[in-house]
């Protein structure tokens, strides 16, 4: 095999590398989520959330409600508790007729960190 094929290998490996050690940080903050957010929102409808925000991090508030099947008025309640923790964060206000865009800060810098 020629140096150009030792480095393709290498690279290869370097990203299944900088993959996994991604998908591990995921995993985990899903582990630290899964006990967090029953303790924020004190809901039936915990696993629920934590799988909408792990699924879309970046939502608006009526694509959650339509996605978690919750009701409107306790996915606000939710929204709002976690905001209010700041598990979520704003990331456009609403303006207009433009609604309101939430976003999950934690899992967004997990998947864009540079592992190597």
């Amino acid at each position: 095999m020629g140096k150009l094929g030792e480095f393709f290998l290498e690279a290869v490996d370097d990203q299944s590398a900088s993959n996994r050690a991604k998908v591990e940080a995921v995993l985990n903050l899903y582990k630290t989520m899964k006990e967090k957010i029953p303790e924020i929102i004190q809901s039936q409808y915990s696993i629920q959330v934590l799988d909408a925000i792990f699924e879309k991090p970046v939502f608006q508030r009526s694509d959650f409600i339509s996605r978690t099947k919750i009701p409107k008025s306790s996915a606000e309640r939710i929204i709002k508790q976690m905001l209010d923790s700041g598990l979520l964060t704003i990331r456009r206000q609403s303006m207009g007729r433009k609604p309101a865009v939430v976003q999950f800060d934690k899992l967004l810098k997990t998947i864009s960190q540079q592992t190597l």
